[in-house]
This record gives C-alpha cells, sequence and structure tokens, in this order.
C-alpha cells in the first residue's frame, strides 16, 4: 500500500494509553521512514521492510488496534510542467476495534 507513495495521510483514534502512543508513534515513524527511502531498498532490502512493518501492526493488533488504508492517486496542477502531475498519496487509518464506526459482519 506504501509502495511508490509520493505522500501520506495517518489519522487514529484517541490514544488511551502510554502502552497505545509509544506504538502507534513506531508505527508512524516506520511508515514515514519506509516512504521517505523505499527508492533507495534494493532486491532483498524489501523482504526485511516487509517484516518490520509486518512487526509493527502485530503490535498494534495484540492491543486490539488494526490498521486500515486506501491509496488515492491526486493531481498537482500549475508550474512547469504545464500538464497536472499524479500524486499518489496513502490514506492511513488506525483505530481500536470496539470503535463504533467500525462496521462488523
Amino acid at each position: 500500500m506504501i509502495k511508490g507513495v509520493m505522500a501520506h495521510s495517518f489519522d487514529y483514534d484517541e490514544i488511551r494509553n502510554d502502552t497505545e502512543k509509544e506504538i502507534m508513534q513506531e508505527f508512524s515513524s516506520c511508515i514515514s521512514e519506509t516512504i521517505d527511502i523505499w527508492d533507495l531498498y534494493e532486491g532483498s532490502s524489501y523482504i526485511d521492510l516487509h517484516i518490520m512493518l509486518d512487526e509493527k501492526i502485530k503490535k498494534l493488533n495484540e492491543i486490539r488496534i488494526i490498521v486500515l488504508g486506501e491509496n488515492e492517486t491526486m493531481y498537482l496542477t500549475g508550474g512547469y510542467p504545464k500538464e497536472d502531475t499524479p500524486w499518489n498519496v496513502a490514506h492511513i487509518k488506525v483505530i481500536h476495534l470496539d470503535n463504533p464506526e467500525l462496521i462488523k459482519t
């Protein structure tokens, strides 16, 4: 979901305690850093990256928090060149499993 994006938004539920705060900060930093340096990764480094992100998500899941996301292509206009420039953005939301906005089936 974050491969090739130029920017991201990060939204989250109200933080309930210091443990959640710490884990969310780790996850947010990991996402930001990964997006910033994605193009510098090579072949087998992607495996390490996936493992690291997976570990962060598992830590969130252990405290009953899930990660949702979607990608959107936005367009920058104006400047040079005159054509609109596609700008891929990842929208990431981190919510508690007991959030009433979460629809459970």
